[in-house]
C-alpha cells in the first residue's frame, strides 16, 4: 500500500481507498490524509489568511463536534454505569482545555499555560 500521507495523488486514484474501512479508521483517528492534486495545492496557496482560518476552523470544529457527540453515547445507562464523580472527571479536563483555547483568541486574556518554579 502506498503512503497516502505523503504521496501526491489525484482523487480518482484514491476513491477505492476512501471507501475502505482502513480510510474510515484513519479519519476516525484524526489522521490527515493528503489527497490533494497539484491544482488543489495551488488553489489553497492563493487563499487569504481569513479564508484559511474559516476553512480550517469549519473542518476542525465539525470534527470536534462529532467526537464530542460520541461522548454522549456514554450517557446510555442501559450500556454503561457511572457515578457523578466519574462524569465530572470526564468533563473537567475537556471544559478546562476548551476554556484555555478560547482564551487564546482574546489578546487581553493572559494564558495560564506557563511554567512556574514558585
Amino acid at each position: 500500500m502506498k503512503n497516502f500521507r505523503t504521496s501526491m495523488l489525484s482523487v480518482p486514484h484514491v476513491l477505492p481507498f476512501l471507501r475502505s474501512k482502513k480510510m474510515l479508521d484513519f479519519l476516525h483517528l484524526g489522521y490527515i490524509v493528503d489527497i490533494c492534486s497539484t491544482n488543489c495545492q495551488e488553489m489553497m496557496s492563493n487563499e487569504s489568511r481569513n479564508e484559511r482560518f474559516r476553512r480550517l476552523g469549519a473542518t476542525r470544529g465539525d470534527r470536534l463536534i462529532r467526537e464530542i457527540s460520541l461522548l454522549g453515547n456514554l450517557a446510555n445507562r442501559k450500556n454503561y454505569e457511572y457515578t457523578p464523580e466519574e462524569v465530572d472527571a470526564l468533563f473537567r479536563p475537556i471544559e478546562a482545555e476548551l476554556k484555555e483555547v478560547r482564551a487564546l483568541f482574546d489578546p487581553a486574556s493572559p494564558s495560564s499555560r506557563k511554567v512556574s518554579f514558585e
